[in-house]
């Protein structure tokens, strides 16, 4: 009997929005999560309604190879699409377009591929320009901002009214998101230097009045749960604002943050932009000559003093839904205080990670790359191994049935790949230590089979130089690449140790050759299960299909032994 939950594809899962929203939901929605990071390296918990695949939405071929894996589990009622990139430099990033907009448009299509429900934009308030704008800014506010993060936003607005012949579609324009940690990377900064103590620390820029809209991280949960929840209900294209009423001004959050911290507010220097332009720039400067620039840019101040207000009453109609009150920015400061003085270590990681971030993952463009080559490096890694002169290099390798070898090696590749791509070198090692018996016992010495792992690393790091992706990614290349093959060498060693130390006469169980497949493995179900199991995988490891077939091959053939 099919699921009645909800089932809904969720990009940039690994993001803040993406975590928390997981977090909401999974216990009564079904969640594929698309991400360019694993669910482990952001401390998403494992759970029966995830499934995660491990992809670059900038990428077509990489939505399109996850395609059928996705439409497998069951027909998609929701897409959330949070995946995009942005920062706050005002650059004309590359990925604005890459991630943005050729990005969105790669999920669209994926969207229509698989038939969806509704598709639901995260857009911006941002993306609205306010400067001089009298009216405050509402669902019907064109998105007429000039930088390159608003231009995105706009062109995804704009393919999403197009693509809405397919599906039903929504437009969400947030506001600043912001959590009990902040994590919001401006206020961050300026909480930071305003309870520093610093030179700098009571420097308010024009007269304090700059402000913005915040949104708690909850209350946007909420509405974007109400979209689905009224889904027949509403139009087939909608735009609506998650936000407050209102703005917040610096001043504001400055005498708010300085009372809870200190217990009184200082006098604010309030900074002319004639006066604050000649600093922004030397510091600028500074920061570009000694590699760390700060976070305050020429261009901010062209939004001294003006404010970015909202009216949201069409959206709170429209959908039943209004921030709580006691979830208001200037409600939360006080959480945010609270959580800098008392656990100071957790509130600079949360807020430092914005910063660190990259905007390629190189786990996910090496295994990529690897993919792409496999067929040839396994051509290469057999050519060396049946290649004269090697018979004195692989004795035993060589008299092996030449098919079990050639398996053997794509498997080996395969979970190399798969370990780089999930950041999980387990997976190799769990399956060097479960086969290394069988190895053995056909006589197979260690040094014979970790000389085979030396020269796969050796063909596998020449090919890294010929690709232009991988192009200043050596270091990372090494660490993926060798580190895990000289992991996978010692493996062998230590299987070997503890074979050599297991009692006599002790042998795993077999399974009668003649034993029909569905016997000996059960239902699709129970083979996944059954692989996981064995290789000590999460419920939702980044598998593919040939990561899968390989690992099915390598179950039946020792459970047929």
């Amino acid at each position: 009997m099919a699921s009645q939950r909800p089932r809904i594809l969720v990009t940039g899962a690994s993001g803040l929005i993406g975590r928390h929203f997981l977090a909401a939901t999974l216990d009564d929605c079904e969640i594929v999560g698309l991400a360019r990071r694993t669910p482990q390296q952001v401390g998403i918990a494992e759970h029966p309604n995830l499934r995660w695949f491990q992809a670059d939405i900038g990428r077509a071929e990489c939505l399109e190879g996850v395609t059928e894996q996705i439409a497998a589990g069951g027909p998609i009622d929701f897409v959330l699409h949070l995946a995009g990139y942005y920062d706050f430099t005002y650059e004309d990033n590359p990925e604005y377009q890459r991630s943005n907009v050729d990005g969105t448009r790669n999920v669209l299509e994926l969207a229509r591929r698989l038939g969806v429900r509704r598709f639901i934009f995260a857009s911006s308030l941002a993306a609205c320009e306010f400067r001089g704008r009298r009216e405050p800014i509402d669902e019907e506010t064109p998105p007429d901002a000039s930088f390159e993060y608003a231009r995105s936003k706009r062109q995804g607005e704009a393919m999403l009214a197009d693509y809405s012949r397919h599906f039903r579609a929504t437009v969400l324009r947030f506001a600043a998101v912001v959590t009990d940690w902040c994590e919001y990377a401006p206020l961050y900064v300026f909480l930071n230097t305003w309870l520093s103590g610093a030179w700098n620390a009571r420097i308010l820029g024009g007269k304090g009045r700059t402000g913005i809209t915040y949104i708690h991280i909850r209350d946007l949960i909420k509405l974007i749960r109400a979209v689905m929840a009224q889904d027949e209900q509403l139009p087939a294209f909608s735009t609506y604002v998650a936000s407050p009423d209102g703005t917040v001004t610096h001043r504001e959050l400055y005498d708010l943050a300085q009372r809870f911290y200190h217990g009184h507010v200082p006098r604010p220097i309030l900074m002319p932009k004639p006066l604050a332009a000649p600093g922004v720039l030397l510091r600028d400067l500074v920061g570009r000559l000694v590699g760390r620039r700060p976070f305050e840019r020429l261009w901010m101040l062209g939004y001294m003093d003006h404010q970015l207000r909202v009216d949201a009453s069409r959206t709170r109609a429209a959908l039943g839904w209004a921030p709580a009150e006691r979830d208001h920015v200037l409600h939360r400061m006080l959480y945010m205080i609270e959580n800098m003085i008392s656990r100071p270590e957790i509130w600079r990681g949360r807020n430092e990670a914005f910063f660190r971030r990259r905007d390629l993952r190189p786990s996910l463009v090496i295994s990529e790359e690897l993919e792409r080559e496999k067929e040839r490096v396994l051509r290469e890694l057999e050519g060396r191994l049946r290649g004269a002169g090697q018979a004195a290099s692989y004795p035993r390798l060589r008299a092996l049935p030449p098919e079990e070898v050639r398996r053997m090696l794509r498997v080996l590749l395969q979970l190399l790949v798969g370990s780089i791509r999930g950041v999980n070198r387990s997976l190799l090692l769990n399956y060097i230590d479960e086969r290394w018996p069988e190895l053995a016992g056909a006589g197979v010495a260690p040094e014979e089979f970790c000389e085979l792992l030396g020269d796969l690393n050796a063909i596998l790091l020449g090919l890294t130089i010929e690709l232009p992706r991988l192009a200043g990614l050596r270091q990372q290349c090494h660490s993926f690449i060798s580190l895990t093959l000289q992991l996978a060498r010692d493996q062998v060693y230590v299987a070997d140790e503890h074979l050599r130390l297991e009692p006599a006469g002790v042998a795993a169980p077999t399974t009668p050759p003649t034993a029909p497949r569905q016997a000996v493995l059960g239902s699709a179900s129970e083979v996944i299960d059954q692989l996981r199991a064995r290789y000590r995988l999460s419920p939702h490891s980044t598998l593919t299909l040939d990561d899968l077939q390989l690992l099915l091959q390598a179950l039946e053939d020792r459970q047929r032994r």
